[in-house]
């Protein structure tokens, strides 16, 4: 579980590494506008709404990998 307060905690965070830990709600992740890189294989997303919102909110992504 991310905690809810994540962009406040590390607002200047590019790359996060999240795989194999079954994330399942990706809302805190919103606003982190310096990611490049993000990589969740293995999580328990289900949907990509999600995903998509948080992907918006980040004008600087280069990869993401949700396999």
């Amino acid at each position: 579980m991310l905690p809810p307060e994540l962009r406040t905690l590390v607002p200047n965070l590019r790359v996060l590494n999240l795989n194999y830990n079954f994330v399942e709600d990706v809302r805190p992740l919103e606003g982190l506008a310096r990611l490049t890189k993000l990589t969740m294989i293995g999580s328990r997303v289900k949907g990509t709404r999600g995903i998509v919102r948080v992907l918006r909110g980040c004008p600087d992504v280069e990869m993401v990998d949700f396999r």
